[in-house]
């Protein structure tokens, strides 16, 4: 079963939209999908129903059909089926919006009318996706993708696409950039910790005579579990704020280390 329903708001002046940048574009429509994901499940939540889950399989597809009617500017639904062949319910809402209109005026204009009404408020589906595409004459177009699991066996995608996350692009670069810096640091700490225990077995000696030798001596044996601490397994799951938290920390830690050692040397 296949629902639909579609909205339109007035025509959008062109000047709203034709001194944006890309990035600017992009920042409001992944806005205006992550919002409409938390109105909707608050409008399934007033009327006693459980939340959508959002499933990227689903969120491709309505950025795509977005992408259809920005292109042909108009409005109208899917020709070809975007859900999983088995699928047995499905629905799909349309929009077109001036791009100064809110996810909240969106939101709204759907539950206004009857047929978009009804696939936001269905007890059969449990997955939504939404996409939003702005173009050059002003406008919002959103498509929303509602799917429901009848034969319990569909596996949802958690994984989103390039677009799915603000900023996206600029934290893939900083990914690909942050974890070899943290990596190659990980190896500078290695020879770090095998060089303090060197230094640390010739100042030893020294360190009754000396308030630095002493506090360096003491700096360079804790050294080693400090490492350990500050050094954790890095994965393809691991933020990358992390990785540049944990980078700069242990640059800060090796560089007082290296000072006290130089101190020590000295006195």
């Amino acid at each position: 079963m296949l629902a639909g329903g579609a909205a339109a708001f007035a025509p959008a002046p062109e000047a709203a939209a034709a001194t944006m940048t890309q990035a600017q574009k992009t920042s409001i429509e992944q806005k205006v999908e992550v919002e409409l994901v938390k109105l909707t499940n608050t409008t399934r939540a007033r009327v006693g129903l459980k939340p959508l889950k959002v499933d990227y399989l689903l969120t491709k597809s309505t950025r795509s059909w977005s992408r259809v009617m920005s292109s042909k500017n108009s409005m109208f639904h899917s020709t070809t089926y975007p859900f999983p062949a088995r699928t047995e319910s499905a629905g799909e809402n349309v929009l077109r919006a001036p791009v100064t209109a809110s996810a909240a005026q969106m939101q709204a204009a759907w539950e206004a009318s009857p047929t978009h009404w009804a696939n936001l408020a269905a007890k059969r589906y449990g997955y939504v996706g939404f996409g939003a595409e702005i173009d050059d004459r002003g406008n919002i177009w959103v498509t929303a993708h509602f799917l429901g699991d009848v034969n319990g066996d569909y596996k949802p995608q958690s994984t989103p696409s390039t677009k799915a996350v603000a900023g996206s692009k600029v934290t893939a670069s900083k990914s690909a950039t942050a974890r070899p810096a943290f990596s190659k640091q990980l190896t500078a700490q290695k020879k770090a910790v095998a060089s303090a225990k060197a230094t640390a077995k010739k100042l030893a000696k020294k360190a009754t005579t000396s308030s630095k030798v002493r506090k360096a001596v003491s700096a360079l044996k804790s050294y080693e579990s400090y490492v350990a601490k500050h050094t954790p397994k890095i994965t393809s799951k691991t933020a990358v704020k992390t990785v540049q938290k944990n980078t700069a920390t242990v640059k800060t830690q090796t560089t007082k280390l290296n000072k006290l050692i130089k101190a020590a040397k000295k006195a």
